[in-house]
């Protein structure tokens, strides 16, 4: 780190996919959202989520060197925070800045060419065991388990069981299901909800498969009742998963579950489930069940 009376210098030193345009030209954002750990930046066109060395790699993630002892809700920074993009910097507020010359872009691997209905199917069946075993009874990661279980009232999975029976309905004709898609959008608690993180699991795991159109439609059904339904942060992710892109760690799951890669998927899911609180599992559960969805509905 580097410092001044009146600024912090640190390095970005990774940069989301769908981060880099965004920052590619100059511009004026604001703080839009500040946690500990990271904050939000709002810039024409969408956001980007900055934080400390330890964040995990993503879509509209800027990675930096700051250590993860720096907590941002007591740096000094403030939501509404002025940020100036210039060519090879960051500027926020009056404290901190980024330089950017030097940062890495990151994009998940090429969607794997090797695998077979059958890989999916056997990565699909070691997935359901796993989460069996491992996925916790908060969010949507018992959606992961096939048969699907018996769902405690009041729970979030009762409640998403209709609108995801409504996608079922929706994947095999393209007529809205009962529910679906208002019944996931905003459920659960959490800034990126359990709904519409396991709407984003879909629309990758589509994306994965070479299916993008799908993941399209998907889109084109949520985008009219995302704004009313839930965060913008939320927005700007489900937007990502729209064009395919998520955590670096749900990539290296889905490669390893389509695939059917047995030695690969326990700790690949392990890994995505670390992503949030329930984030990774619920994304995960999401991406599962568009696979089982595709493979019931496919042509034969």
């Amino acid at each position: 780190m580097h410092g001044t009376d009146a600024s912090f210098e640190y390095a970005v030193q990774e940069i989301g996919c769908q981060a880099v345009p965004l920052l590619d030209r100059p511009g004026v954002g604001i703080v839009s959202a500040l946690f500990d750990s990271s904050f939000y930046i709002e810039i024409e066109g969408g956001l980007v989520c900055l934080g400390h060395t330890e964040m995990h790699t993503s879509s509209l993630n800027l990675v930096t060197d700051v250590p993860a002892s720096v907590h941002w809700s007591a740096s000094g920074l403030r939501t509404g925070d002025p940020v100036w993009i210039s060519a090879d910097k960051l500027r926020v507020g009056n404290r901190f800045v980024f330089s950017t010359d030097t940062a890495t872009q990151w994009s998940p691997n090429p969607i794997p060419t090797t695998w077979t209905t059958a890989s999916l199917k056997a990565g699909l069946d070691l997935a359901s065991e796993i989460g069996e075993c491992l996925a916790p009874n908060e969010g949507l990661a018992r959606f992961i388990q096939t048969p699907r279980p018996q769902f405690d009232l009041l729970t979030v999975c009762a409640y998403a069981a209709s609108p995801i029976d409504g996608f079922y309905h929706w994947l095999s004709n393209m007529h809205p299901g009962p529910n679906w898609p208002p019944g996931l959008l905003g459920l659960g608690p959490g800034l990126t909800p359990s709904g519409d993180d396991f709407i984003g699991g879909m629309m990758i795991a589509f994306h994965v498969i070479g299916n993008g159109r799908t993941a399209k439609k998907i889109w084109r059904v949520v985008k009219p009742h995302a704004a009313n339904m839930t965060n913008a942060i939320s927005c700007a992710h489900l937007q990502s998963a729209a064009e395919g892109y998520g955590s670096a760690a749900l990539h290296h799951a889905l490669a390893a579950i389509l695939c059917g890669r047995k030695k690969d998927i326990r700790l690949a899911m392990i890994g995505a489930a670390a992503i949030g609180h329930t984030s990774g599992w619920d994304a995960l559960a999401g991406a599962v069940v568009a696979w089982q969805a595709w493979q019931a509905w496919q042509p034969v």
